[in-house]
């Protein structure tokens, strides 16, 4: 009988250890992502490269992302701006361009209250800096909207809208300037009503000279 009781009396306190003390248990806190993972989730994608609406669903390869992850790296207050607080938002990393010796291109999927498409810019030491809404589904048949990057990496945001009959589109050129920290538009083109002529935007001094639309 006493050697029964010890090997009872053992095994007791195996099972409270091992209960006590999981890995990966959810009372661990959760360790900061590395910028090299963050990087790693998004694939290298070629230019030229076009987005449409139409694309904005969960594919195969794309990697889910944690909001927790992906708040190491934007700030709050630009993560409240763009997507508050709901609890069923879901992000997927969609693909990267990276400039040698100069800014990365990350594509960000959104799948929450509305389907969205983001570039975030990001610096040459893996900084973030700028985020730029690409195109959204709204529900709407009447509204489209398609983006693209070229080759000397501008963006070109397009709206399509159809009411009464006429169809009437909204062009949008941006250039990402990280030293600045932001992506700055430089031409708008529109036939939209109270839209009169394109208006164009001077880049910044610092753009360079390789980039389209400089000085």
């Amino acid at each position: 009988m006493g050697l029964l009781k010890r090997i009872l009396v053992f095994g007791t306190v195996c099972i409270f250890s091992c209960c006590g003390h999981k890995p990966g248990s959810s009372r661990e806190k959760e360790k900061p992502g590395d910028i090299k993972d963050f990087i790693g989730m998004f694939p290298q994608i070629k230019l030229p490269v076009v987005f449409g609406d139409s694309s904005l669903s969960r594919k195969s390869s794309d990697s889910a992302i944690r909001v927790s992850a992906l708040k190491q790296f934007i700030p709050d207050s630009l993560f409240r701006r763009y997507w508050g607080k709901s609890p069923k938002t879901r992000f997927y990393a969609s693909g990267k361009v990276a400039v040698k010796k100069g800014e990365t291109y990350y594509f960000l999927k959104y799948l929450g209250s509305r389907k969205a498409l983001y570039v975030m810019g990001f610096d040459r030491d893996g900084h973030f800096k700028a985020i730029l809404p690409l195109v959204y589904s709204d529900n709407d048949r009447d509204t489209h909207s398609f983006a693209s990057m070229d080759n000397r990496y501008t963006i070109t945001i397009n709206r399509l809208n159809t009411e009464k009959g006429h169809n009437y589109y909204r062009k949008s050129i941006y250039i990402f300037n990280q030293d600045a920290g932001v992506f700055t538009l430089i031409l708008t083109e529109s036939n939209e009503k109270k839209q009169g002529r394109s208006q164009v935007y001077n880049p910044i001094d610092s753009f360079s000279r390789k980039r389209r639309y400089t000085g």
